[in-house]
């Protein structure tokens, strides 16, 4: 029994022809092969009517040898069908004594004496601690030792007191299923029988765990989930030729798995784009999603170990429609308002106070645009994806996408909160209008109207921009809702055209804004 030391043939017992390779088993004897070991015999070595001598051989083989030469002929028997899942390696002898006297008493045939055993390996039967109290604490029962040892015992298992509340089973060769403590305990339910259990119901409740406080990251993914988005993951290894379109300073690997994985991503906007694409192929058309991952990049101009840098970005991504048609209101795309709503709301769930959003000059990537400033810092940016970038990923709708430095923002959150009484005098609340050039930000001109309310601020909004007929060329108008209060009193005309005059000569001198209407 041994395998070849080079390729060749050999017919099988069913007449075909097999290419035999060096690692295959094979049982020979001292010409030639006569069978696969623990798959099939060879034509050469068949019983005819003219056999007169019979060679009996039985042996034990490796499941892994026997499954891979099976796989590797393509042959599967029911020798391999029982070798490949393990049989008693102390039953050959037993096997080889009771075929023999079967042939014997069947054909008539005469029994040779002798047997030659060759025993590579020594198989002893397993033995295995087995506890009393662990028997009876899984199977809800309240076994002895003794009744437990004569429950295996009839199974062939048997056992020796190692002492009054522990057993040694010796597990024999023809149970290769039975390997633990647990298997045991299986056995004696088995046998004992579970319907012999009686019911009960035990209930303890234990307050010791603890449990650790979630981090930010899972309660802001709590609250996105809870403004109606949804949590995508993508892969972090993009196409060479991808991640060059959204940052030529990508981080290359030097071993990539394939060229789909070359590179790593700068932003997260390409897995986006794919997943709006692989739901819309679905038939899914109205898309609120989000993601929170690293993105790479280098520090320098060199990709060396230190330049690299990893932040930890948040996008926020929205296609479709934003509210659908219904019989008292047309259908509402998702827009550029939206996309900067959403952002507004993470950015207050982060308790951040004070932020600007900057539009900024359209790029290949985004159409609209626009850049977020908190504290002075440039932490975010998105807009309208452009079509190019959109063809790239074979996206056929508009989709609307910020990516935020979550890692910045985070630093920068203030978890003290500042609360106001309840107002005891009402608000003051009227519009004021103004025209500015037509580059003169709405958000710029509400920091210098809230500036100019002092104490008296409560609110202020934008509800109108317009442009058009009555307005100068180059020219807009802003209308603002403002809301003013005072803790001591009621506020009166006086005060209100006190803090108009004050607002018309703040924005005169800072946007060269003419004042257009006033009501209160």
């Amino acid at each position: 029994m041994r395998p070849r030391k080079e390729e060749t043939k050999f017919t099988t017992l069913e007449g075909k022809e097999r290419n035999i390779s060096p690692e295959m088993l094979m049982i020979c004897d001292k010409q030639k092969i006569v069978a696969v070991a623990g798959v099939m015999g060879g034509m050469n070595s068949e019983i005819c009517d003219e056999t007169t001598d019979v060679l009996i051989e039985s042996a034990n083989f490796s499941p892994s040898s026997v499954r891979k030469t099976s796989k590797e002929l393509g042959l599967s028997t029911e020798a391999s069908y029982r070798f490949e899942r393990g049989v008693d390696p102390n039953l050959t002898i037993h096997a080889l004594d009771r075929v023999s006297e079967i042939i014997a008493d069947t054909t008539g045939g005469k029994l040779a004496p002798g047997i030659i055993d060759v025993a590579v390996t020594k198989f002893a039967p397993k033995r295995v601690e087995l506890h009393v109290d662990q028997v009876n604490r899984l199977l809800g029962t309240r076994l002895a030792s003794g009744e437990i040892k004569r429950v295996l015992d009839s199974i062939e298992i048997p056992c020796d007191k190692k002492s009054e509340t522990v057993l040694i089973c010796s597990v024999p060769t023809f149970r290769s299923d039975i390997e633990r403590e647990v298997d045991l305990v299986e056995e004696v339910g088995r046998v004992y029988g579970y319907e012999k259990i009686a019911d009960s119901f035990q209930t303890k409740l234990s307050f010791d765990a603890r449990f650790s406080e979630p981090s930010p990251t899972d309660g802001l993914k709590e609250f996105l989930a809870g403004a109606g988005f949804n949590e995508i993951v993508t892969n972090s290894l993009q196409p060479a030729d991808v991640a060059g379109f959204y940052d030529p300073a990508f981080v290359s690997l030097a071993n990539p798995i394939s060229e789909d994985m070359a590179a790593m991503r700068t932003s997260l906007l390409p897995g986006a784009l794919e997943s709006v694409r692989l739901n819309l192929s679905h038939g899914l058309k109205n898309m609120k999603f989000f993601e929170i991952g690293r993105v790479y990049g280098t520090a320098k101009d060199t990709q060396t170990v230190g330049n690299f840098l990893e932040p930890e970005r948040i996008s926020i991504v929205l296609s479709g429609t934003a509210d659908p048609m219904s019989y008292d209101r047309k259908e509402a795309i998702f827009d550029m308002f939206d996309l900067k709503s959403e952002v507004e709301r993470l950015l207050r769930y982060l308790k951040l106070d004070s932020w600007d959003f900057i539009s900024y000059d359209t790029t290949k990537v985004y159409e609209q645009s626009l850049k977020l400033i908190v504290s002075g810092m440039e932490l975010g940016y998105g807009g309208r994806v452009s079509e190019m970038a959109l063809r790239k990923h074979s996206v056929e709708q508009d989709v609307y996408f910020a990516e935020l430095d979550l890692s910045r923002l985070t630093a920068l959150r203030k978890e003290a909160r500042r609360f106001r009484s309840l107002p005891k005098f009402p608000f003051a609340s009227f519009d004021l209008s103004f025209i500015v050039n037509d580059e003169t930000p709405a958000a710029k001109m509400m920091e210098s109207l809230k500036s100019a309310a002092g104490d008296m601020f409560r609110d202020i909004s934008v509800f109108d921009i317009y442009s058009g007929e009555g307005i100068p060329a180059g020219k807009k108008s802003i209308a603002f809702t403002v809301a003013l209060g005072s803790e001591e009193r009621t506020l009166n005309d006086g005060d209100i055209a006190r803090f108009i005059e004050k607002a018309e000569m703040s924005l005169r001198s800072e946007f060269s804004a003419e004042l257009r209407k006033q009501k209160s």
